[in-house]
């Protein structure tokens, strides 16, 4: 006799990710993924490390970042490490500071040896048809490890002035 819940799947994931990179950016959308993430981590025992990318204007140095910023980015990845905590899964959290989000988070994946990246995204629409932001697209390129996207709900509208009548 096994102590599996009802419906569980009782084969083993064939991947099974160690260390898992979630980039965060302050919207809804990477609260979930976190979550995902720090699910994802205690089931396979994996190590997450959050990350938030401080995108410094190219016009400025790589070294300047406004206090305002920095404290955002803190809030967030504060945040995340209470998700880690209540799911009882080690978190590392680190800053970092780039031109763009991509390629900051394509590079850490490689430097730490991620085997899996949680991104969340938001739902956008352009022209009717859902868009992959410029982030998330670099991240789909170029990312050697496995990517794992969440995106958020599609956005309801209310009925439109031809609707009514």
């Amino acid at each position: 006799m096994t102590d599996q819940k009802p419906g569980a799947d009782p084969r083993p994931l064939e991947f099974t990710p160690k260390r898992i990179i979630l980039p965060i950016g302050g919207r809804a959308v990477p609260r979930q993924a976190a979550e995902l993430a720090c699910r994802i981590a205690r089931r396979e025992g994996a190590v997450i490390h959050a990350m938030t990318v401080v995108e410094v204007p190219r016009g400025l140095p790589i070294t300047d970042v406004r206090d305002e910023l920095a404290m955002q980015a803190d809030e967030w990845l504060a945040d995340i490490e209470g998700v880690a905590k209540k799911l009882e899964v080690q978190c590392e959290l680190v800053i970092v500071q780039s031109r763009e989000a991509g390629p900051a988070i394509v590079d850490e994946a490689e430097s730490w040896e991620a085997d899996l990246i949680v991104l969340g995204v938001p739902y956008r629409e352009k022209f009717e048809d859902f868009q992959l932001g410029r982030t998330a697209s670099y991240v789909l390129h170029h990312a050697a490890c496995q990517v794992l996207m969440l995106r958020d709900r599609a956005v309801e509208e209310g009925p439109s002035v031809r609707d009514e009548h």
